[in-house]
Protein backbone atom coordinates (compact mmCIF):
# COMPACT_ATOMS: atom_id res chain seq x y z
CA UNK A 1 0.00 0.00 0.00
CA UNK A 2 1.31 3.46 -0.44
CA UNK A 3 1.42 6.55 1.69
CA UNK A 4 -0.28 8.96 0.21
CA UNK A 5 2.69 11.40 1.41
CA UNK A 6 4.24 9.85 -1.07
CA UNK A 7 2.28 12.06 -3.85
CA UNK A 8 3.94 15.31 -2.47
CA UNK A 9 7.07 16.74 -4.71
CA UNK A 10 9.38 16.61 -1.42
CA UNK A 11 9.00 13.40 -0.51
CA UNK A 12 8.52 11.62 -4.20
CA UNK A 13 11.56 13.20 -5.74
CA UNK A 14 14.22 12.20 -3.21
CA UNK A 15 16.40 9.95 -1.38
CA UNK A 16 14.63 9.19 1.54
CA UNK A 17 16.60 8.56 4.77
CA UNK A 18 16.03 8.58 8.52
CA UNK A 19 14.72 12.14 9.68
CA UNK A 20 17.77 11.75 12.66
CA UNK A 21 20.27 11.06 9.95
CA UNK A 22 19.32 13.99 8.24
CA UNK A 23 19.09 16.32 10.55
CA UNK A 24 22.74 15.43 11.86
CA UNK A 25 24.08 15.90 8.41
CA UNK A 26 22.37 19.30 8.11
CA UNK A 27 22.43 20.72 11.44
CA UNK A 28 25.51 18.77 12.95
CA UNK A 29 22.76 17.74 15.38
CA UNK A 30 20.72 14.40 15.90
CA UNK A 31 17.78 14.97 17.05
CA UNK A 32 15.61 12.54 20.16
CA UNK A 33 12.85 10.28 19.19
CA UNK A 34 10.36 12.23 20.99
CA UNK A 35 12.03 15.42 19.43
CA UNK A 36 11.77 13.77 15.61
CA UNK A 37 7.80 12.64 16.34
CA UNK A 38 6.93 16.13 17.35
CA UNK A 39 8.48 17.55 14.10
CA UNK A 40 6.06 14.74 12.12
CA UNK A 41 3.00 14.72 14.23
CA UNK A 42 2.18 18.07 16.29
CA UNK A 43 4.38 20.70 14.05
CA UNK A 44 6.59 23.49 15.52
CA UNK A 45 5.98 27.13 15.39
CA UNK A 46 1.83 27.23 14.43
CA UNK A 47 1.84 23.86 13.11
CA UNK A 48 4.94 23.87 10.60
CA UNK A 49 5.41 20.09 10.44
CA UNK A 50 7.83 18.25 8.80
CA UNK A 51 6.98 15.93 5.49
CA UNK A 52 7.71 12.59 6.17
CA UNK A 53 6.81 8.92 5.97
CA UNK A 54 7.30 6.08 8.34
CA UNK A 55 9.29 2.97 6.57
CA UNK A 56 10.88 0.01 8.72
CA UNK A 57 9.86 1.41 12.26
CA UNK A 58 11.62 4.94 11.76
CA UNK A 59 10.09 7.91 10.04
CA UNK A 60 12.16 9.09 6.67
CA UNK A 61 12.42 12.20 4.67
CA UNK A 62 14.33 13.47 1.96
CA UNK A 63 16.72 16.52 2.39
CA UNK A 64 14.27 18.38 0.54
CA UNK A 65 11.66 18.34 2.40
CA UNK A 66 13.69 18.70 5.94
CA UNK A 67 15.41 22.14 4.61
CA UNK A 68 12.23 22.89 3.54
CA UNK A 69 10.94 22.61 7.23
CA UNK A 70 13.47 24.44 8.54
CA UNK A 71 13.21 27.38 6.00
CA UNK A 72 9.36 27.33 6.87
CA UNK A 73 10.59 27.40 10.51
CA UNK A 74 12.94 30.40 9.80
CA UNK A 75 10.20 32.43 8.33
CA UNK A 76 7.79 31.39 10.90
CA UNK A 77 10.19 32.78 14.03
CA UNK A 78 11.10 36.15 11.81
CA UNK A 79 6.93 36.78 11.13
CA UNK A 80 6.39 36.13 15.00
CA UNK A 81 9.70 38.70 16.55
CA UNK A 82 8.40 41.02 18.39
CA UNK A 83 8.50 44.32 16.64
CA UNK A 84 9.88 47.42 18.21
CA UNK A 85 7.51 49.08 20.28
CA UNK A 86 6.65 53.10 19.34
CA UNK A 87 7.76 55.25 21.44
CA UNK A 88 6.91 59.28 21.03
CA UNK A 89 8.05 62.20 20.92
CA UNK A 90 7.38 63.25 24.79
CA UNK A 91 9.03 59.84 26.09
CA UNK A 92 11.84 60.64 23.89
CA UNK A 93 12.41 64.12 25.35
CA UNK A 94 12.41 62.67 28.81
CA UNK A 95 14.92 60.53 28.44
CA UNK A 96 16.97 63.25 27.10
CA UNK A 97 17.60 61.99 23.49
CA UNK A 98 15.38 64.25 22.25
Amino acid sequence: MTDPNLNDDLLAHGDLRPVAAIAQQITGKRPSGPTTWRWIKKGVDRGIKLLAVPCNGRWNTTEAAFRDFLARRADSLRQSATPTPEVDDETLRVAGLL
